[in-house]
This record gives C-alpha cells, structure tokens and sequence, in this order.
C-alpha cells in the first residue's frame, strides 16, 4: 500500500479515496506496511514491538498476532490499482 502514496499513483490514489467519498463511505482504513517488513517482522519479531496494524476494525501490535492473522495480513498487502 505504501507504494500507492508515491509521486506515479498519486493522483490514482486520490481518485481512489474521493470515490470512497461519493459512495457515501466515510469510514476507511489502510495498512502502510510492505509486504518485505511483515515477513521481516514474522521472522524478527524482537525488532517490531511496536508495530501496528489494523485488523477488521481494530489496531493490534502485529506481532502479538498469531501466525494465521499475520499471513492473512501478508495475503492483502500486495494490491494494485488497474
């Protein structure tokens, strides 16, 4: 997701969000990780006591996360825009 916040996406990005906006959607959340720092995180966990992500709703420190949670947070992290 953080790739999205560069200069090339940026304005994607935006479109993006004002669409949430038009749609009536004023509740979003994004995780602004990449997918290289949770699996460093998953194998380092001493080194991210306080990384936090979002997880259907909530803020939890990732690496207080089971195993299962973090892979699904790992799954859903590489997104593209079209």
């Amino acid at each position: 997701m953080a790739q999205f916040l560069e200069k090339e996406y940026e304005k994607t990005f935006a479109t993006y969000m004002r669409t949430w906006s038009d749609l009536g959607i004023h509740h979003i959340q994004f995780n602004v990780l990449d997918k290289d720092t949770l699996l460093d995180a998953q194998e380092h966990s001493e080194q991210y006591p306080f990384l936090a992500v979002r997880v259907a709703g909530f803020c939890a420190y990732y690496v207080d996360l089971n195993r299962d949670v973090q892979d699904q947070i790992i799954a859903r992290t590489d997104q593209g825009f079209a």
